[in-house]
Formats: C-alpha cells, structure tokens, sequence
C-alpha cells in the first residue's frame, strides 16, 4: 500500500510539473489555460496523496514503536 502511494505521488510530481512547464512555453491563451487548469487538477491529487502517504508512514511507525521520543 505504502509503495502504491509512493508511486502515485512521485507521478503526479511530474505531472504538475509537466503541464506547469507546458504552460509556460506556449503562447496560445487557451492553450496556457488548459495546461494552467491540469497543472491545479494534479496539484489536487498530489496534496491528497501526500496526505495519505504521511497518514500510513505514521500508522507503521505507531504500531511498530518506532518513534524516537
């Protein structure tokens, strides 16, 4: 599960990097718009998955008796 979710928010890194880097080159209005657009969906994912990575590490840790203090 851990690594699922790694994975995932490592290919929505590059993904919101992609179309922010996409963005940024064009010069047609609509064209920037929909990349600007795909660049905040992604963003969206990302912060959820983020979340949801630190929720499990902190599950493990907790069950494992692994924090340092």
């Amino acid at each position: 599960e851990a690594a699922a979710v790694s994975a995932a928010v490592l290919l929505e890194e590059r993904a919101v990097a992609l179309y922010s880097q996409r963005a940024e080159s064009t010069d047609d209005p609509k064209e920037k718009a929909l990349y600007e657009w795909l660049a905040r969906w992604e963003q969206g994912h990302l912060s959820f998955l983020a979340k949801l990575d630190r929720e499990i590490k902190e599950e493990v840790w907790h069950s494992q008796d692994f924090w340092p203090f």
